[in-house]
């Protein structure tokens, strides 16, 4: 596994990732783009909840979605079926990230763990009722 960081403007930090993903391989798409996803970063938490729930208001559902440490992710296909990572920022601070990702917690397990993304933006939303 390996990570390139090209833009350290946080929130919007900009990293190409290399790694092997299982079954990648196995399972080519004819005419697809040879790229496993795309990933856009959004301003916050906040943003990507507002995000999941207006394309879910549009009937269009995240196939897959962690929190992986560092950033919380919700993963769409495109109408092509390319892969679309909308994701958001754990940490306030890039300091804070880069400390994370050079923990044990994240050695032992990069991919961080599934989610159900409509418990995970009602949680937030409980969460931000809470603080008013």
């Amino acid at each position: 596994m390996c990570f390139f960081r090209l833009s350290l403007d946080y929130p919007y930090t900009q990293t190409i990732g290399i790694f092997e993903e299982p079954g990648v391989g196995d399972a080519v798409i004819p005419k697809a783009p040879g790229l496993h996803h795309m990933q856009l970063m959004l301003s916050g938490i906040d943003e990507l909840c507002r995000t999941f729930e207006s394309l879910r208001d549009e009937g269009l559902h995240p196939h897959r979605s962690a929190d992986h440490g560092p950033m919380t992710s919700f993963y769409y296909r495109d109408p092509d079926g390319n892969n679309v990572e909308l994701t958001a920022q754990n940490f306030a601070t890039l300091k804070a990230m880069v400390e994370f990702m050079g923990s044990q917690a994240f050695k032992d397990n990069p991919s961080g763990r599934e989610l159900d993304p409509g418990a995970y933006v009602a949680a937030w939303r409980e969460k931000q009722d809470a603080k008013v």
